[in-house]
């Protein structure tokens, strides 16, 4: 019973802990994506004043 539970709870930890890793592999992938349309609008504002 006891051992069941911890089995639970560790499974469910790790479970956490893919999602974590998951979210913040996406939030730097939105990040640089990001960046890279910063940089876009950028450089055609400077295209655009040359």
């Amino acid at each position: 019973m006891y051992k069941d539970a911890l089995i639970r709870l560790e499974s469910k930890m790790r479970f956490k802990k893919v999602i974590k890793q998951a979210l913040r592999v996406k939030a730097k992938e939105d990040v640089d994506r990001f960046v890279k349309a910063l940089e876009l609008e950028q450089t055609a504002k400077v295209k655009m004043i040359t």
